[in-house]
């Protein structure tokens, strides 16, 4: 909170001032801890007061030090900022123990338009850290990627995890998904602008042989032409946050999202699919259970599926079922370990039907190994159970 930036103000100011780094019996002691610190957390939401004594201690330390990074065990680091140059004095103490980096930009102006305005930014810090820590094997970083910093991105030749990063270009993805050694991809696509680029012009499969993870958000109608290219045998983890598309988009699935047909392209680009997590965002979009089920039924080795369905300015995806859309998933997921249907606040339409305790019944007699079942409320109408 706001005491500990007053106090860091405070502290930053007088090292300088009192040139403490100048002490050798100081500096040494400092240096041995430093030295010791394996986790480096740091959160700032600036620009803050203290930030240009922050930067200039960095350096002075650096200098003071030959040149050489202080934390000399450090293995993983997360801080927000305001911008990447503000994270160059954390960087800058970097050393080849670093394998992680998680770096949140508290700025939110990305659009395809100011891609390249984040591009140089993007490439100096990546090449920061390249010099310093060739060895990382996870980034996160929430920056907008472009061809230029993608190339420079894949330059880490043991990276195995990058999250949180934005694509505007469908080709960006073609790069991080075919890129062998990676093995969980996660990327937002909000603003994914499919025409016009050579995976969409010229379609051509995508062959990903170590990714085991992937996470996307974006619209269907986005990410389907993502899933038509894509071949991972290996994948057994899809996370995804769909939002509607453009009205124009949305025109031409007549408001379906096109989830279908987004689901059906996924499964076939990931034929060993254990677990699948749908975050629908933004409704209204009003289906049944069966519609949401079924395009993941040809995977028969589903272990865990979780769906949520989440109010945008007041509107949720609504949706009615039936107990013969339990009894066939059960069917279709014979060992189904966890199902969650988690409504953030409404979850069924005010008219259609709603499953009865008999879906319960169907459940226990198909999924056998089924450990965790969270279910919206049931039809309380006890009747129907005779």
């Amino acid at each position: 909170g706001y005491p500990v930036v007053s106090t860091l103000s405070s502290d930053f100011a007088q090292i300088i001032s009192a040139k403490l780094y100048d002490v050798p019996e100081i500096f040494n002691r400092f240096l041995w801890h430093a030295s010791r610190i394996r986790i480096l957390w740091r959160f700032s939401v600036g620009p803050t007061p203290f930030e240009p004594d922050d930067q200039r201690l960095f350096r002075l330390i650096l200098e003071r030090n030959g040149g050489n990074g202080i934390f000399t065990g450090m293995h993983t680091v997360t801080f927000n900022t305001s911008s990447l140059g503000r994270a160059h004095g954390i960087l800058s103490h970097s050393t080849p123990a670093l394998t992680r980096v998680s770096i949140s930009l508290t700025a939110r102006s990305f659009s395809v338009d100011t891609v390249p305005e984040w591009t140089e930014g993007i490439i100096n810090t990546l090449n920061v850290l390249h010099r310093l820590s060739p060895d990382l094997i996870s980034i996160k970083m929430n920056v907008p990627l472009d061809d230029t910093s993608t190339h420079t991105l894949l330059q880490f030749p043991h990276l195995k995890t990058l999250h949180r990063v934005r694509i505007s270009n469908p080709d960006v993805f073609a790069d991080l998904a075919s890129q062998p050694g990676i093995v969980s991809l996660g990327l937002r696509c909000s603003h994914l602008n499919a025409p016009h680029t050579v995976l969409t012009q010229q379609p051509q499969v995508l062959r990903s042989s170590d990714l085991v993870e992937l996470s996307l958000r974006g619209s269907c109608t986005a990410l389907i032409t993502l899933f038509k290219s894509l071949r991972a045998p290996f994948l057994r983890r899809s996370s995804l946050v769909l939002k509607r598309g453009s009205p124009e988009q949305d025109s031409r699935t007549s408001g379906s999202m096109g989830y279908a047909s987004c689901m059906d392209a996924l499964v076939i680009a990931a034929p060993a699919l254990e677990e699948a997590f749908i975050h629908i965002i933004g409704g209204p979009w009003q289906r049944s259970l069966g519609e949401l089920f079924k395009p993941f039924f040809p995977v028969r080795n589903m272990r865990r599926f979780v769906y949520r369905n989440k109010a945008k300015y007041g509107r949720s995806a609504l949706h009615t079922g039936i107990d013969a859309d339990f009894a066939a998933l059960g069917r279709a997921w014979s060992a189904l370990e966890v199902l969650r249907l988690e409504p953030t606040s409404k979850f069924w339409m005010k008219t259609g039907p709603v499953p009865t305790a008999i879906a319960l019944v169907h459940l226990h007699a198909t999924c056998r190994r089924l450990s965790k079942l969270v279910l919206p409320a049931l039809d309380p109408d006890l009747d129907r159970l005779v």
